[in-house]
């Protein structure tokens, strides 16, 4: 725990528009039924899905500095184990974590899992920045694929019409913010969106700086267990630019193009998460700080086509390419050799993935049953390296480089039938990897049914079950070596994806206009499920020793995963 407050300062309204706040009073008040997206791909009422989701607005954001001090809102997530650092910050869904079996997701496209190590945290994101998070906790959620054992976090990024008010044409946003514990930033945006072109646009950007992290109740104990550690030596700086371009081509057509830069360059210690650095002689200071470098860019293009007279169409089309790394170097003389020499380390991870998305919703009935149907197409390419290099030498990694490829079907129909909505839907996914010591090649149908019935006017029972699955990672597959102090990997080229099944039952209720335009509303869910064929490391000491590691002085075993 740290101790902090904040201090937010913000000047809106220049030029001839104004930063559109979602805690207008006007709106506000009609805002009674809190509709999801992420949870079906479609737009449903929260209280009648048979699951858990979690919804952050606009206003959510305004006092928090970072999405996990937002997430944490939610009930049932967790966050912490970062010392305070904005590079490891991570999120827990019912006790799995977003290097593990949660996806997380913005603009709709997937972001790496931490960058395969180190502990950095895969929530490179901006709040400032975002207009909407859904979190769906569990694995009730099938339509996303591979990973989504924990739950998924869907997060969407605002527009120029997000920050104009009604009528206003052009307008330009400058905001600032300044914290206890070292932290300050300053951002700003213009946007437009003319009514005699149908064109709008958005540019905005903002810098942050993260000093010292100083811990609350006398500090809290080192690495190392030797000593108590009061403040963790820290410096980041975080630069956000973000490009939104849109145009809306007559009553049913938009076409929208974005570019996501987000670059953080920090001197922190060699694990971001977990590992303190304090400054000293090499008792109290045993992890030296690296010069550190993480970014992400994504590139997104989107068409929309939704004719105003035609229930049959409401179309979506995304295609995308992501590009990420985290570079470390440990400069000359900052750790020494076995040998006693001085020491000069780089360690880089890349992800590289792009792919497209295809959808289409339906309304239509057949008899007295009204249908929600969804069906649409997923493909996407990725690749990931490994590049370490030590006084001038490569280290080959047993995973690395590789490629996976997956490709998805999946179709959802949501049946309306008086007061009882039936949910049944399903996902194929074929995936595919290329590694150097193991090559993958799988198929999964994840199911899911649930249904909503409303006894009375606002309650509503409700029921589901959903089965969800996680395919090995390439690195997993082939892992190979000594690839840490402990551990001699061997390769398990039969790896099975994880699966998942889970039921969720429970209830909700709403009432509006208790007194004015107050409302009250209550949603409870109890779940259960189980992992089968769940993938950990597990020790081969079958195998015998092997040999020695040159990098690393210590035991080691034979393990796989």
């Amino acid at each position: 725990m740290k101790k902090s407050f904040y201090l937010s300062l913000a000047v809106v309204g220049m030029l001839f528009g104004a930063e559109n706040n979602a805690t207008n009073s006007n709106q506000n008040a009609l805002e009674f039924d809190e509709i999801i997206v992420s949870a079906t791909l479609t737009e449903v009422d929260n209280l009648k899905y048979a699951g858990s989701v979690g919804v952050l607005k606009e206003k959510d954001f305004k006092a928090k500095r970072n999405i996990v001090d937002a997430l944490r809102d939610i009930p049932g997530i967790d966050g912490g184990l970062d010392t305070g650092r904005q590079a490891g910050k991570t999120i827990y869904i019912r006790g799995f974590s977003d290097d593990e079996r949660v996806i997380i997701k913005q603009d709709g496209v997937g972001r790496s899992k931490g960058l395969f190590s180190d502990m950095i945290s895969s929530l490179r994101t901006d709040t400032d920045l975002l207009k909407k998070a859904e979190v769906v906790k569990g694995a009730s959620s099938i339509l996303h694929g591979s990973g989504a054992i924990g739950g998924v976090i869907s997060m969407e990024t605002k527009s120029a019409k997000d920050y104009l008010h009604d009528g206003k044409e052009i307008g330009a946003m400058l905001g600032g913010r300044i914290e206890s514990n070292n932290m300050k930033g300053i951002r700003g945006a213009v946007y437009a969106d003319p009514t005699d072109i149908p064109v709008d646009i958005l540019l905005y950007g903002k810098f942050e700086k993260f000093g010292d992290n100083k811990f609350a109740d006398g500090g809290r104990w080192s690495d190392s267990y030797e000593m108590v550690v009061e403040k963790d030596v820290n410096d980041e700086k975080i630069r956000t630019l973000f490009t939104k371009l849109g145009a809306d081509l007559g009553d049913s057509h938009r076409l929208q193009f974005s570019v996501y830069d987000y670059k953080e360059d920090a001197h922190i210690p060699w694990q971001a998460r977990t590992n303190l650095y304090t400054k000293g002689d090499s008792k109290d200071a045993p992890y030296n700080p690296l010069d550190n470098k993480l970014v992400q860019r994504d590139f997104v293009f989107d068409y929309l086509f939704n004719p105003a007279d035609i229930d049959l169409i409401n179309l979506s089309f995304k295609a995308y390419d992501s590009k990420s790394y985290y570079d470390r170097h440990y400069t000359v003389g900052n750790m020494l050799n076995n040998n006693g020499s001085d020491m000069d380390l780089t360690y880089k991870n890349e992800d590289d993935r792009y792919g497209f998305a295809l959808k289409n919703e339906s309304f239509f009935d057949t008899g007295f049953i009204g249908h929600d149907f969804l069906v649409g197409l997923e493909y996407q390419h990725q690749k990931e390296d490994a590049i370490y290099v030590r006084d001038g030498e490569k280290s080959e990694f047993g995973g690395m480089p590789n490629t996976q490829k997956n490709y998805a079907l999946y179709l959802q129909d949501i049946m309306s039938i008086g007061n009882l909505e039936f949910t049944l839907g399903g996902r194929y996914d074929k995936f595919k990897s290329y590694a150097p010591y193991a090559d993958t090649d799988d198929s999964r149908f994840s199911p899911r049914i649930a249904v909503a019935y409303e006894i009375f006017n606002g309650f509503n029972l409700l029921a589901g079950y959903a089965e969800s699955f996680r395919a090995p990672t390439p690195s997993e597959a082939s892992q190979f070596g000594p690839l840490n102090r402990r551990i001699y990997y061997i390769p398990n080229p039969n790896l099975m994806p994880e699966t998942a099944k889970e039921y969720e039952v429970g209830f909700s209720f709403k009432k509006d206009e208790i007194f004015g335009d107050d409302y009250f509303d209550i949603k409870a869910i109890y779940f259960n499920g189980e992992i089968d064929d769940m993938i950990v490391v597990a020790q081969r000491t079958d195998l015998g020793t092997p040999p020695p590691n040159p990098l690393n002085s210590g035991f080691q075993e034979y393990g796989q995963y």
